[in-house]
């Protein structure tokens, strides 16, 4: 979907139209589902916090203020949405088991399987924490260093230094 069509749907959907918010939601659902799963590591409940997240987001669509940042607005809902599901089960997650969530990304078949999920597991916690967000969650580095307490500058310093090992350890393989 172009800029400009979820800018138009956006539109829409603020003036009521319940399906051109579907068509939005649609754009950005398995996206909003890998990340809660990434998040919350429970399939259920990470269905649960992405539909709470799409609800939040059809009855608060119209404070978005910024119609391009519908993506990363909605996940910044599925994101908090997915902290209130672990709050409520008094569940704990990490970062340590991505291979779900990466199984899923288009990428992924173009590797063996596995060595997406081992090379960023030589990243330390921050920098996977780091890529996984801004990867899967569309989260912009300012968002990010909201997030982990980092400024903005250390974020896209740390995520350009992992991007660039990830890259070299995979190229060395091919």
């Amino acid at each position: 979907m172009t800029d400009s069509e979820i800018k138009l749907k956006v539109e829409r959907a603020k003036d009521g139209d319940a399906r051109a918010f579907g068509e939005l939601y649609s754009f950005v659902a398995a996206d909003a589902y890998r990340f809660s799963l990434w998040y919350i590591k429970d399939p259920h409940l990470a269905e649960d916090a992405v539909q709470d997240a799409a609800l939040k987001a059809y009855k608060g669509i119209k404070n978005l203020k910024k119609a391009a940042s519908f993506k990363s607005w909605f996940m910044s809902i599925v994101l908090s949405c997915s902290r209130d599901v672990l709050s409520e089960m008094k569940l704990t997650h990490n970062v340590s088991s991505p291979e779900e969530v990466l199984a899923d990304l288009p990428y992924y078949d173009s590797y063996e399987s596995g060595d997406v999920t081992r090379h960023l597991r030589k990243l330390d916690d921050k920098d996977r924490k780091i890529v996984l967000l801004s990867a899967l969650g569309d989260f912009k580095s300012g968002e990010i260093a909201s997030e982990l307490g980092m400024t903005s500058v250390a974020v896209r310093s740390r995520l350009s230094r992992a991007l660039r090992f990830l890259r070299t350890e995979m190229e060395k393989e091919q």
